[in-house]
C-alpha cells in the first residue's frame, strides 16, 4: 500500500459512501409512525372499535403474555399495526380483522388527505371543529 497516494482516501471514502448506498434503509419507529403502521392508543382503538382505556388493558395483558402490541415509554402506549390486527384475528377472529383492517384503511386515508391539505387549509379546519 502506497502512503504517497494522493487520492487514496477520496477513494476509499467514495467506496464507503457507494457501500452506505447500496445497503437497505433500516426502518424504525420514527418512519413507522410517519407511515401509519405506529400509532398511539386513541388509534388503536378506533381501529379495534373500543375505548382507548381497553386498548391499553389489551395491551398490557399481551405484553404480560409476552406477546407485545407495541411498546409502552413513559407511560404511553405506541401500537404496531400488523401486531394488533394479529392480535385481534387471534382473539375474535378473521371477520373482526377484517373490520379492523378497514377501520386502519380508512384511517389512513383521512390521515393521508389531511397531510395533503395546504398548511392554511389544515388550520382553518381545526378551527372549525
Amino acid at each position: 500500500m502506497m502512503m504517497d497516494d494522493p487520492d487514496r482516501v477520496p477513494r476509499m471514502l467514495e467506496q464507503i459512501a457507494t457501500e452506505l448506498r447500496r445497503r437497505p434503509r433500516v426502518r424504525d419507529w420514527v418512519d413507522a409512525y410517519h407511515d401509519g403502521t405506529a400509532f398511539g392508543s386513541d388509534v388503536a382503538a378506533i381501529i379495534c372499535g373500543c375505548s382507548p382505556d381497553t386498548v391499553r388493558r389489551r395491551a398490557d395483558a399481551a405484553a404480560a403474555a409476552g406477546q407485545p402490541l407495541g411498546i409502552l415509554q413513559a407511560g404511553v402506549w405506541l401500537f404496531d399495526l400488523r401486531r394488533l390486527l394479529n392480535w385481534i384475528e387471534q382473539h375474535q377472529g378473521k371477520p373482526a380483522r377484517l373490520a379492523a383492517e378497514s377501520r386502519a384503511r380508512k384511517h389512513a386515508e383521512m390521515r393521508l388527505s389531511l397531510q395533503d391539505r395546504p398548511l392554511a387549509a389544515r388550520g382553518a379546519a381545526v378551527a372549525a371543529r
